[in-house]
């Protein structure tokens, strides 16, 4: 009987190492090693998206002077549209010799607003496309970020209930070895067996 004992020990070795998901390699440890593994990327993967978090405030701030810098935009183009109303009205059609400095000099101001609004309507357009792309890619981040994490998570589930199964595994294992009669023994192990598919 303490041969058969020690056959059924055998056995279920056998069977441990033929389980669904488990390699030769995969021992308990083996496990806990790749556990850790998990967890310390995932501690690595929130620490970059809290960086990425970080990241996004910073990009809804310079938003924010984005948007602030369009009303300056708004406002001074709004003054351009008045002085050229003005200039249209007091400078249009023929002139008094005298007028035609004070023209001349308006018509030059206007001139220049026109340029700096060109120049900053340019620099506005930069600015949003740049930002743009650079929120594409935290967003893009975040998400590749996301999906890691969640795929280590699921992986450490994984290895978690692992590691249930084979402590399940290992206390069936040493009830059915210590029974009576073959028979027993057999059916302990068979439903033993069952039980790890």
């Amino acid at each position: 009987m303490g041969r058969l004992v020690k056959l059924v020990g055998a056995v279920g070795v056998c069977l441990l190492c033929s389980t669904p998901g488990l390699s030769h390699s995969q021992n308990p440890q083996d496990l806990l090693d790749q556990l850790g593994q998990s967890v310390q990327e995932i501690k690595t993967i929130d620490a970059q998206m809290q960086a990425n978090l970080e990241l996004k405030q910073q990009h809804e701030k310079e938003y924010e002077r984005l948007q602030e810098d369009g009303e300056q935009y708004e406002q001074y183009g709004e003054e351009y549209d008045s002085g050229k109303a003005h200039f249209e009205s007091a400078c249009g059609g023929p002139l008094p010799e005298a007028q035609y400095d004070p023209c001349n000099q308006e018509k030059a101001e206007l001139d220049a607003m026109w340029e700096e609004l060109d120049q900053w309507r340019s620099r506005r357009i930069s600015w949003k496309e740049d930002l743009d792309r650079a929120e594409r890619e935290r967003v893009g981040e975040a998400k590749r970020l996301g999906a890691r994490r969640k795929s280590l998570v699921e992986q450490a589930n994984r290895i978690l209930a692992e590691l249930q199964r084979l402590r399940q595994f290992r206390r069936a294992n040493q009830e059915c070895a210590g029974l009576q009669s073959l028979e027993e023994i057999h059916h302990c192990m068979r439903r033993l067996w069952e039980g790890t598919r």
